[in-house]
């Protein structure tokens, strides 16, 4: 466990290509509920872990104060990891998560809904990154409904999830509306794959 330690810099856990073991992970969970004040932010990247690993770290999570930033990236998320994220996201200000990025991670349909609705609920968010999370045409509106109530976020990533044109052109109405965004990062898209294919024509002609 203690070489796992000497990894928190200015309380900044990362954990990239660091394999986890369930007594790693379970020794991990008992010092941060140990250690309130020990990490605010978690990268947990490439850690070969699944959902019910994962789930024992997150739900240890809202025993830290002021914790902020949660990178889950390359891991598994399902259901089960939900009810514990739900608290960390219904944190309040000054605790309040800032950022969540949860990225090319193996992830189902239903889960990701179940996320954005998890999201949608009641958050104090500034940077949320979901990339590659196979959203869908109602995982789009739970999105759309986020940025719509969000007086918070002012970093968008949702790259990489390879939507449809219609559900990008929905996207694209409500943020054309939104004054506080500050950053967005939508490729690998609809509307990228349509560029691409208008290019494709032009060229053929």
């Amino acid at each position: 466990m203690t070489p796992l330690l000497n990894k928190i810099v200015g309380k900044i856990l990362t954990l990239k290509d660091y394999s986890l073991s369930i007594g790693i992970v379970k020794a991990l969970a008992i010092f941060f509920e140990a250690n309130p004040f020990s990490v605010e932010r978690l990268n947990l990247s490439s850690n070969n872990v699944n959902a019910a690993q994962i789930k024992i770290i997150i739900d240890a999570l809202p025993s830290l104060s002021y914790f902020k930033s949660l990178i889950v990236h390359e891991n598994e998320i399902d259901l089960i990891n939900l009810p514990s994220l739900g608290v960390l996201l219904n944190k309040k200000m000054p605790e309040n998560l800032e950022h969540l990025r949860i990225s090319h991670c193996k992830i189902n349909w239903r889960t990701t809904q179940e996320l954005l609705e998890t999201i949608k609920q009641r958050c104090f968010l500034k940077k949320l990154e979901l990339i590659e999370i196979k959203m869908n045409g109602e995982s789009v509106q739970l999105l759309i409904d986020i940025i719509h109530r969000s007086k918070s976020i002012t970093s968008l990533d949702i790259s990489w999830n390879k939507l449809k044109t219609s559900d990008m052109f929905r996207i694209l109405q409500v943020l054309s509306k939104n004054r506080r965004l500050e950053y967005l990062n939508l490729s690998w898209n609809g509307i990228v794959d349509q560029a691409s294919k208008s290019e494709e024509q032009e060229e053929i002609l």
